[in-house]
């Protein structure tokens, strides 16, 4: 099966007699017994899938990251207003190398949990996450525009003629959808070949290159995200951790110095959360065999805290 129901015995901390840690305030729920919820609820789900990592000749190791995410965020004070709901919703898994097929039950998966008014927060597994995640929102609000931002030093937009891979997932999504708004915030131009280019070209893709994904240029960098967001109806943010320098995420399929850091990060988070438009969230490449100190898994667990905290 696709699907791993969630276990109780996976959160664990520092032991106290109050709900003063993450681990004391998640409660483990099968995606079989979603309900409607009223009170601010996130649903944590995994992607434990690096098949399209492999395809992509990256680094495998990926579908480990859900797990040592769940290590490192529940070890965060908790300090969220006891109507919220933090719920783990399980992992879904790629069963004999069949990446579409994990894909397709991400997709039917993140449809559910909005439907059920649950706000998905999908940790992976390879970045080919972004295609599964964006189909279920898609089929969730069919008459909506979905404006994706994403945080990485790659545009992803390989080709997929050999079939889908962590190269290639918002080169699918554009080919599927009439009107396609995609912003690549912290690319790399020596991370992505000519032919990238020509593409994103070709789609109109807004760039903001790494170079200007510093604080110092925050303002510049607001006025990007602003235009791009009064575009679309709603927001769907993917943040992929090798988007940020190694010495902040040394724990991904392709590492490198040349990254985005955490200041940078927080601050764009804390902004697109302010416009009310954001619908879900996914981070990717959480590759715990080539963590140090566990820094990766440490720094998805913080940003996802902000996330929450933010999340409007």
């Amino acid at each position: 099966m696709n699907y791993k129901a969630p276990n109780t015995s996976d959160w664990q901390g520092r032991q106290s007699s109050q709900q003063e840690y993450l681990y004391q305030r998640m409660e483990c729920l099968n995606l079989s017994d979603l309900k409607d919820s009223t009170n601010p609820s996130f649903g944590i789900l995994g992607y434990a899938v690096d098949e399209g990592v492999r395809r992509n000749q990256g680094r495998v190791g990926a579908s480990k990251g859900p797990q040592s995410f769940r290590t490192s965020f529940g070890k965060l004070a908790n300090h969220f207003d006891p109507s919220v709901q933090l719920f783990d919703l399980g992992e879904i898994h790629c069963i004999d190398k069949n990446l579409e097929q994990a894909q397709e039950y991400l997709a039917e998966s993140v449809y559910k949990i909005l439907n059920n008014g649950i706000k998905p927060i999908i940790i992976g597994g390879g970045h080919d996450i972004a295609y599964g995640h964006f189909k279920g929102i898609q089929k969730a609000y069919p008459n909506m525009t979905v404006g994706i931002i994403n945080f990485d030093a790659h545009l992803d937009l390989r080709p997929f003629d050999q079939g889908a891979h962590s190269g290639s997932p918002f080169n699918q999504i554009a080919t599927e959808v009439d009107d396609f708004h995609y912003l690549c915030i912290g690319f790399r131009k020596n991370a992505n070949p000519p032919s990238l280019l020509k593409r994103a070209d070709e789609l109109q893709v807004q760039l903001i290159d790494r170079e200007l994904s510093t604080i110092q240029h925050l303002d510049q960098v607001f006025e990007s995200i602003d235009s791009f967001t009064k575009k679309v109806d709603l927001l769907y943010i993917t943040i992929d951790l090798d988007g940020f320098a190694d010495c902040y995420a040394p724990g991904v399929s392709a590492p490198s110095p040349l990254g985005f850091d955490v200041d940078f990060s927080l601050a764009c988070v804390k902004h697109l959360m302010s416009k009310g438009k954001v619908i879900s969230v996914d981070l990717a490449e959480l590759n715990p065999a080539f963590d140090i100190d566990s820094r990766t898994s440490k720094l998805a667990a913080a940003l996802t805290y902000h996330i929450i905290d933010s999340w409007k």
